[in-house]
């Protein structure tokens, strides 16, 4: 204790401090509300108001080998931003926007801005970021990134990988680096490096500033819902709507159990959005889908209704915590070939599971190459059935060739599953090259051994 004093008050001299820790050792995850889960702990918070402050915590760090995390808007769902000891590095007073670039269709931003301020920002000047995840409100321009994290507009926008043209990051070692220095829109004089730290959940380094694109405001939008029969004609007619010169901006397709949760509709139903910026578009589209969309057309404020409670999801699942159970969300990725099997092997097989008191579903993001299918699973608080469930979803993806993460990330949760995805040999090597003493961020990501 005397010598976390010590240090503490060493940081103190070039950065602010704060000991009160407690807000800082838990984010979304739903593992960490079952009693015997891991629990976070710090020595000390640190608010850096500039990317020298940030240099000098990560250098002071090293040199005492004491682990950091870095914290966006605690958002994840995954524990990537649970600190297990160390310092916590607080991005949240690292919020400006340094550049709206009007004329390159860019902005200029650091990694503690929230995306919702962010796009309110931009909104004012007729530009938008174009995404808006669940945690909307909540999560930061460096988090997202982080977690590479996509939103509910994603085909018209694509993840933030789409968006991202470059990071300015503080390695382990406190050098600042830039990741393109060009203001090209591309460049093949190398590997693309922002690509490096996309993702990366803070293993690589930290986050101070990105450089993404922007678009203009679409006046014209076109809503329509439809109800099917079956999910797999929900599934069939979302990939016929891809042959069209326009992508719908969102496709939602919810199965029966979670359409009569949320739009309090015992069907499956498709709600579609497209945007326009002309308003010749929209009926054109329209009458496109009518021969291939094989549902009935149902009224469109059903995706005014979804409009209106999307970011609400903390307050749902706190409806179901009063009642003692615990609400988790599995993002599953595959192909076209495996999205049905997929659903139906998934739904049963976790239904199976004594304790999954239900399971429900909605397709959340489309491709030409496949799909997400995001599953939201009720469950009584058990370490044992939570491990049971995970495992579960893993081998029924490695079933399917598909992905345990399409956009939470990976945090502490999918760490032991990211080996079997990526060339794990190749991001130790990295990892060693980067971060020798392990202190950014560790035991997240991916397992060391």
């Amino acid at each position: 204790m005397e010598r976390n004093a010590e240090l503490i008050k060493e940081l103190s001299e070039f950065v602010e401090t704060d000991t009160d820790v407690e807000e800082y050792l838990r984010d979304w995850w739903q593992y960490l509300s079952i009693e015997g889960s891991v629990k976070g702990s710090a020595i000390v918070v640190v608010r850096p108001k500039s990317e020298e402050e940030v240099k000098n915590v990560i250098k002071f760090a090293s040199s005492h080998k004491i682990p950091i995390t870095c914290r966006g808007g605690g958002s994840s769902v995954t524990g990537s931003s649970v600190p297990l000891g160390g310092i916590v590095v607080d991005m949240s007073k690292m919020d400006k926007v340094v550049q709206i670039d009007s004329i390159n269709y860019t902005v200029t931003v650091q990694a503690g801005k929230k995306l919702s301020d962010l796009e309110r920002e931009l909104n004012s000047l007729g530009f938008t970021l174009g995404h808006f995840p669940q945690s909307f409100h909540i999560a930061t321009v460096g988090g997202f990134i982080s977690t590479m994290g996509t939103g509910e507009y994603s085909g018209r926008y694509g993840g933030i990988e789409d968006s991202c043209m470059s990071v300015r990051v503080v390695l382990p070692d406190g050098k600042l680096v830039e990741t393109k220095s060009s203001n090209s829109p591309r460049s093949s004089t190398g590997p693309d490096l922002t690509r490096l730290f996309i993702g990366a959940e803070g293993y690589f380094g930290i986050i101070t500033q990105a450089k993404l694109k922007i678009s203009k405001i679409e006046k014209y939008q076109l809503k329509v819902a439809y109800s099917f029969s079956k999910i797999d004609e929900a599934l069939s007619s979302a990939r016929d709507l891809l042959g069209l010169d326009i992508h719908p901006a969102v496709c939602r397709i919810y199965e029966e159990t979670e359409a009569s949760l949320l739009l309090n509709l015992n069907k499956v139903v498709m709600l579609l959005i497209y945007t326009f910026a002309s308003d010749k578009l929209g009926q054109l589209i329209k009458d496109e889908l009518v021969s291939l969309i094989h549902g009935k057309e149902e009224d469109s404020a059903l995706v005014d209704k979804w409009l209106e409670i999307r970011f609400k999801y903390r307050e749902q699942m706190d409806t179901f915590r009063a009642s003692g159970l615990i609400v988790d969300t599995a993002e599953l990725g595959c192909g076209w070939d495996k999205a049905s099997e997929l659903y139906y092997d998934t739904v049963s097989a976790l239904r199976s599971l004594d304790g999954v008191q239900g399971v429900g579903m909605h397709i959340s993001h489309i491709y030409n190459q496949g799909v997400c299918l995001y599953f939201t699973i009720l469950f009584e608080p058990s370490l044992q059935l939570y491990k049971r469930i995970w495992d579960t979803l893993h081998n029924i993806m490695s079933k399917n060739n598909g992905t345990i993460s399409h956009h939470h990330g990976v945090g502490m949760l999918k760490a032991e599953f990211v080996k079997r995805e990526v060339p794990f040999e190749l991001l130790k090597g990295i990892k060693k090259s980067l971060d020798p003493s392990y202190i950014m961020n560790n035991g997240k990501l991916f397992s060391n051994t």
